[in-house]
């Protein structure tokens, strides 16, 4: 068997305003899905793609699903993958959040200690997905995996590759844009550790 090859793809722009999209399900913009689904394409004409794992959030799902019809790929949804739930700001128009910036602020300078309003713990989100991302290395044989998912999802599995703890500077420095490629591989010995090829790349 060759390496195991993980391709995670954030999602791109959806269809509200500048907001925090935890759990809010809202869909991409017609233009950014179509986008997608032409890179998602070439990524698969270039290096084939075997299986689909998808956050079933709409920003994410929906592309899973059609790209999945489109190429006859199995698909799963993996409910760990969604992104952080940002309890009460989740979905809010910032505009909206006047009154909030100083807890908003909080947060951004020290997501681990301030939590958002009946919202998910930064260590909660991260225990979530560190496991779903090692249960899916336990359990993925396929040699490319594509999975659709949130930048916070991503931005942990990094970390968890990495060793990096989420209270750390260099976590908060990640970045993942939309519509971004990050690329791991596992290779086909004992005890293999993940290897990050590039992280972030646009596609």
């Amino acid at each position: 068997m060759n390496n195991r090859r993980f391709s995670f793809i954030r999602h791109g722009k959806v269809k509200g305003p500048a907001a925090l999209y935890g759990k809010t399900d809202i869909e991409m913009n017609a233009h950014a899905q179509q986008d997608l689904l032409v890179s998602l394409d070439h990524l698969h004409h270039e290096n084939a793609i075997d299986y689909i794992i998808s956050s079933p959030l709409k920003r994410c799902a929906l592309v899973a699903e059609e790209f999945s019809r489109h190429h006859l790929l199995p698909v799963e949804m993996n409910a760990d993958l969604q992104e952080c739930d940002f309890g009460d700001w989740d979905g809010k128009d910032f505009n909206s959040l006047k009154s909030e910036w100083p807890a908003l602020e909080a947060f951004w300078q020290s997501p681990l200690s301030q939590s958002p309003p009946n919202g998910e713990n930064l260590q909660k989100f991260a225990d979530r997905v560190r496991n779903a991302w090692r249960a899916i290395q336990a359990q993925q044989t396929c040699e490319h995996t594509l999975i659709l998912c949130h930048g916070g999802t991503i931005r942990i599995v990094i970390a968890d590759i990495l060793d990096i703890p989420v209270s750390s500077a260099l976590f908060q420095q990640l970045h993942i844009d939309l519509c971004s490629h990050t690329y791991i591989e596992i290779g086909d010995y004992a005890d293999a550790k993940p290897v990050i090829r590039w992280i972030g790349t646009v596609l």
